[in-house]
């Protein structure tokens, strides 16, 4: 951090780093070394296409905007499906140290410690965390501030923290009570999803259906309000 070399904007407001590819060489690499039949969809490379029903999912830098900034709220975030089923999720922040790992039935942990989703059941009196689809060509920042419009109007306590790895792992741990986004990011998500739904909670789209890769949109909370949020939304 603080020692990039190269920098170049994709499309608006989003940015791609030569750590951003030089990390996702090095955890393609393993992953390969290992299991050379895998398929690999990864956001800064050509992705990895075999027969195999195994898919790993990476996103080397959940917030390379952050990263950029030297603001230390970034992480590594990589999931493992088997026919798009989530087998295994890790999203690391090595700024904090902090290790969020799950695996499918197997609950969610930090650091090697079981975490659980808060208990939070009113949604007035719950913290979350929201995003507004600001990227590329054609951000939807009007159907952002619409639905945030609406949550506020409760009124509600919101934060807009911008990596989505970690922003899914702190509902898991009961940092946050949910964390909703108009945008729907397939790199970051599926693992957040597994770590989420592990430590009890739920995640779908602004339909309450279960979120999956080709979801406009996404919600994922404790559970314990989650259609009243879906109803607002």
């Amino acid at each position: 951090m603080g020692r990039i070399r190269s920098l170049d904007l994709k499309q608006k407001n989003d940015y791609v780093s030569n750590v951003d590819i030089e990390a996702e060489h090095a955890i393609m690499e393993i992953i390969l070394s290992s299991f050379p039949d895998h398929n690999i969809i990864a956001e800064e490379s050509d992705s990895h296409h075999s027969k195999s029903p195994y898919t790993w999912i990476i996103d080397p830098i959940s917030s390379t905007v952050n990263y950029i900034h030297s603001l230390p709220h970034f992480a590594v975030s990589i999931a493992l499906e088997e026919d798009n089923i989530g087998l295994a999720a890790v999203v690391f922040d090595p700024f904090y140290n902090e290790l969020f790992w799950s695996e499918k039935d197997g609950g969610s942990y930090l650091n090697g410690s079981p975490i659980v989703v808060s208990a939070i059941n009113d949604i007035s009196k719950s913290l979350l965390c929201v995003g507004i689809h600001d990227r590329g060509d054609h951000p939807d920042i009007e159907g952002g501030l619409s639905y945030l419009r609406r949550i506020l109007s409760i009124p509600v306590s919101t934060r807009r923290l911008g990596s989505t790895a970690l922003e899914m792992c702190y509902v898991a741990c009961g940092r946050m009570d949910a964390r909703v986004n108009n945008h729907s990011d397939p790199y970051s998500i599926p693992a957040g999803k597994l770590i989420v739904e592990g430590a009890g909670g739920v995640v779908t789209d602004f339909n309450n259906v279960e979120w999956n890769a080709d979801a406009a949109n996404v919600v994922a909370s404790n559970g314990k309000f989650h259609d009243d949020l879906i109803k607002l939304l």
